[in-house]
């Protein structure tokens, strides 16, 4: 299990807020971050490896990849 950390960019494109994701692999991670329904574009990163940048209401193509 790895703490991935989502970043959510305010409307400046700068980090607004992190949440921490708990997931067993990139594709759960991304599967939680897209659950969360964004309303904002984010980042999607493990330790120092940027997974994914998901836009805001994350499309079905990034939702079940």
């Amino acid at each position: 299990m790895a703490t991935y950390r989502l970043y959510l960019m305010d409307g400046l494109g700068k980090i607004g807020r992190v949440e921490h994701l708990d997931a067993k692999d990139d594709r759960e991670a991304l599967h939680l971050a897209c659950e969360k329904q964004l309303s904002v574009t984010a980042e999607l990163w493990d330790r120092d490896r940027l997974v994914a940048q998901i836009p805001a209401h994350c499309p079905d193509e990034l939702r079940w990849a």
